[in-house]
C-alpha cells in the first residue's frame, strides 16, 4: 500500500528548500503507475479543501486517476492518495527520488512473504538513528527503465528523457537502505516471519508545497473485518487528523505512526485468534501436536520484536513533542495542538504496548499449560510402565515359585523312576516317594528364605555403614571448619 500525503502552502518548507533536491510531481508517479502491467489497484484520493469541506473518490482506472490528480482547477489544502496493490519495483523508483536527511524517516514497513528469511545481520547506524538498520546495495532493478516506452500521452518529451536518465543514474548507483525487524502473518496463519522496509518520504515540491509518500504493503484483512486500507481511509475520512498543523513537518509522520498503530493493531488480533487456536482449544503435545511449542516460541520471540518496536515509536514520539529540529535548521517547538496530538498517538501506542504484553503473558501462560500436561502425560506413562513391570514381577515370582516344587520333583522322580510298588509291582511303596518328594521341598524353601534373609541382612549393613562413614565425615568437616578456641 503507497500512500501519498500532499501538504500546500505552510511555512517550515522555506527552511527545508535548501536540504532538498528536485523531486518529481504528483502525476510522475501517477504516470509510472499507469504503465505497470497489469495495474490491479484500487486507488482512492481523500482532499480536503481549506474551508473543512472533505472531498474522497475512488478509482479503478489509472488514467481516470491520473486525470483527477492533474486537474489544476481544485487545489485543496490537504490531499491523500492511497493506492493497493502496488509493485516493491515501483516504490524503488519513487524512493528515488527523494535524498532526505534521516531525522525525516519514520520507521516502519511489513510486507507478507510466504516461506521466507530476512537476514537480521545488518550494520547499526546507531550515531545517526538509533533504531535504523542500513545496509549499503546496489540496485540492479532495470524492469522500471521501460515504464515510460510507448507513451501516447502529451507529455514533454524532454522530461520524460530526463526522468528516465536519472532513473538509469539511480538503478546503479549504490545508496542505503534502511531497515527496522518486525514481524507479520503468514498467509496460513501458521506464524509468523520477518520482513522490514522503511516507508516514509519526504520531499518539498517547490512552491510551498511538499510531499510525503508512505509505501506499505498489502496486509490481508482480518477475517470478518476490514483491511488496513479500508481501515485508515475510514479514519481520514472521518475527520481532517492534520488540519491546522500540516505546516510542521512531524505532521506527515504522525499519520504514518496513525497507519502503524493500525498496523500493529491488526497484528496484535491475529496474534490472539493464533494463540487461542493453538493453547487453548484441542491442545496435543505428543506426536505431531509438538509443533505447538515451536510456534508458540516462534511467537513469543515475534512479541519480543513488537514490543521492542512499539516501545521505540514511544521514545520517538516522545523526543518529537519537546525537542526541536536542529539538523533542518527548525528551532521551533511544536505548536500546542500538534502536542496534543503527539499526546493522543502516545497513549494509542502504549495501550498497544499493554496489549504485546498481555499477549506475552498469555504465550507464557500457554507454554506452561503444556508443559504441565506434557509432564502429566509422562507421569501416566511412567505410572502405566510400572503397572506392565509389577505385572511382569508377579509372573516372574509365580515361576519362581513353580521352580521351587518343579526341581525337587523332578530329581524325585529321576531317583526313583518308575520302580513303585503300586504302579510296576517292584521297588519301594508310594509313601516313600511322597516323603521324600515333600522333605526336599521343604528343604528348598529353607535354603531360598535363609539367602533371602542374607543378601537383605548385607544390604542394610552396608547402607548403615555407609551412613556412619558420612556422619563421621560431616563431623570431621565441621571440627576443621570451626576449630574450638
Amino acid at each position: 500500500m503507497v500512500i501519498f500525503t500532499l501538504l500546500m502552502q505552510r511555512p517550515y518548507l522555506d527552511q527545508i528548500k535548501e536540504r532538498t533536491a528536485k523531486a518529481p510531481h504528483l502525476y510522475h508517479v501517477l504516470h509510472l503507475l499507469q504503465h505497470q502491467h497489469p495495474w490491479a489497484s484500487e486507488a482512492e484520493l481523500i482532499d480536503w479543501e481549506p474551508n473543512g469541506i472533505l472531498r474522497a473518490e475512488k478509482y479503478v482506472s489509472a488514467n481516470d486517476l491520473r486525470a483527477a490528480v492533474r486537474d489544476s482547477t481544485f487545489q485543496p489544502a490537504l490531499r491523500y492518495l492511497i493506492l493497493e496493490n502496488v509493485s516493491p519495483d515501483l516504490v524503488e523508483v519513487v524512493g528515488s527520488e527523494y535524498d532526505i536527511d534521516q531525522e525525516f524517516w519514520v520507521d516502519h514497513a511489513l510486507e507478507c512473504r510466504p516461506n521466507q528469511r530476512v537476514s537480521s545481520m545488518l550494520q547499526s547506524v546507531a550515531t545517526e538513528a538509533p533504531f535504523f538498520h542500513v545496509d549499503y546495495a546496489r540496485n540492479h532493478r532495470t524492469v522500471d527503465l521501460h515504464l515510460f516506452d510507448d507513451d501516447d500521452d502529451d507529455d514533454d518529451d524532454d522530461q520524460v528523457e530526463k526522468h528516465r536518465s536519472e532513473l538509469k543514474a539511480y538503478l546503479g548507483a549504490g545508496r542505503p537502505h534502511y531497515f527496522r525487524r518486525e514481524f507479520n502473518i503468514r498467509p496460513d496463519m501458521q506464524g509468523f516471519q520477518l520482513r522490514e522496509r522503511v516507508s516514509v518520504y519526504v520531499k518539498s515540491l517547490g512552491q510551498d508545497r511538499w510531499l510525503a509518500t508512505t509505501w506499505q504493503s498489502r496486509i490481508l484483512p482480518t477475517e470478518g473485518g476490514l483491511g488496513l486500507r479500508e481501515q485508515l481511509a475510514h479514519h481520514l475520512k472521518r475527520g481532517n487528523p492534520l488540519s491546522p498543523l500540516v505546516g510542521h513537518p512531524l505532521s506527515s509522520a504522525l499519520l504514518v505512526f496513525m497507519y502503524v498503530a493500525l498496523v500493529w493493531k491488526d497484528i496484535l488480533n491475529r496474534l490472539r485468534i493464533m494463540l487461542e487456536r493453538e493453547a487453548l482449544i484441542g491442545v496435543n503435545p505428543l506426536g505431531p501436536g509438538l509443533q505447538v511449542l515451536e510456534r508458540l516460541h516462534e511467537a513469543r520471540v515475534n512479541l519480543n520484536y513488537a514490543i521492542t518496536a512499539i516501545k521505540n515509536a514511544i521514545i520517538y514520539l516522545g523526543h518529537r513533542g519537546a525537542y526541536p529540529w536542529p539538523t533542518l535548521g527548525i528551532s521551533a517547538r511544536p505548536e500546542p495542538e500538534l502536542a496534543v496530538k503527539i499526546q493522543a498517538l502516545e497513549l494509542d501506542f502504549r495501550q498497544l504496548l499493554a496489549e504485546a504484553e498481555g499477549l506475552g503473558v498469555l504465550v507464557q501462560q500457554s507454554f506452561n499449560t503444556l508443559m504441565s500436561t506434557l509432564s502429566f502425560q509422562e507421569t501416566q506413562s511412567s505410572a502405566k510402565t510400572g503397572e506392565v513391570a509389577l505385572q511382569q514381577s508377579t509372573s516372574m515370582a509365580r515361576l519362581t515359585v513353580l521352580a521351587f516344587v518343579y526341581v525337587p520333583l523332578g530329581f524325585v522322580c529321576g531317583v526313583f523312576g518308575m520302580n513303585i510298588q503300586e504302579i510296576n509291582g517292584t521297588g519301594d511303596p508310594l509313601w516313600v516317594f511322597f516323603v521324600v518328594l515333600v522333605s526336599l521341598v521343604v528343604a528348598t524353601l529353607v535354603v531360598a528364605v535363609m539367602f533371602s534373609k542374607l543378601s537383605s541382612q548385607s544390604v542394610r549393613t552396608k547402607l548403615a555403614e555407609a551412613w556412619r562413614r558420612g556422619k563421621l565425615r560431616r563431623m570431621r568437616h565441621a571440627d576443621k571448619k570451626y576449630p574450638e578456641v
